[in-house]
């Protein structure tokens, strides 16, 4: 069981270089909405609270940058999060129950302040660095919107894996925080930069940003299938 605060950076990536990055039988399921035609998500995470399956307290210092593809198996039917490159930090975190993370350093900032009556301001910056030269780098300035409880029940495979997917029992906070649709919020400052790995190969950049949410609570809970 897991307690994490998460900042998803949404992009729109070549459909046909994400199709050559997934298992055979998956192809690539963009979202809708205000997150129209996004295909690819770098998922920020810093852990707050870990514990075992007993409820026994563990250190948190995980903090990772995980790369998902939103899919869905042709096949049979089933839409999922497939895993195809991450950084994970500490070192030992590497290369994680996916197979794919490389080990890495982060450091992430976070600031907020809430005066009065207006909403409260917030700046992250998230970055994350492998010794293999893969480098990840966010700095957004946003005002927190109007946060959306969900209870989730993703499943998440890894494409080194194909047939490996755990399932998640998640409940979380959305907020909007920044979207390219013309009648949603926009961040008062974005930086974003990408190095190496499959972002590079995808040639991804903050011009392909089309969303960014920020989940400020987010708890899961992990089940393997029966």
């Amino acid at each position: 069981m897991s307690t994490e605060e998460r900042l998803y950076v949404w992009l729109k990536a070549d459909t046909e270089a994400l199709q050559q990055l997934l298992p055979a039988g998956w192809v690539p399921q963009p979202a809708t909405g205000f997150l129209q035609d996004a295909n690819l998500a770098i998922v920020l995470i810093e852990g707050i609270a870990v514990s075992d399956t007993h409820g026994k307290p563990l250190p948190a210092r995980d903090r990772f940058a995980v790369v998902a593809v939103p899919a869905k198996n042709e096949q049979e039917g089933l839409t999922a999060f497939v895993i195809i490159d991450g950084l994970a930090a500490p070192a030992a975190s590497a290369p994680g129950a996916y197979g794919v993370y490389k080990p890495a350093r982060a450091a992430v900032e976070r600031r907020s302040s809430n005066r009065g009556d207006v909403p409260a301001s917030v700046e992250e910056r998230w970055n994350i660095a492998s010794d293999a030269g893969d480098h990840i780098q966010v700095q957004i300035a946003y005002e927190r919107g109007v946060g959306v409880r969900k209870h989730i029940e993703p499943r998440v495979y890894s494409a080194l894996k194909p047939t490996f997917y755990r399932i998640y029992k998640v409940d979380q906070v959305d907020d909007l925080v920044h979207t390219t649709h013309p009648n949603g919020p926009k961040a008062k400052a974005l930086e974003f930069s990408v190095v190496g790995g499959r972002l590079s190969e995808l040639q991804v950049s903050g011009e392909k940003i089309v969303g960014i949410v920020s989940v400020p609570s987010y708890y899961r809970e992990i089940f393997l299938p029966e």
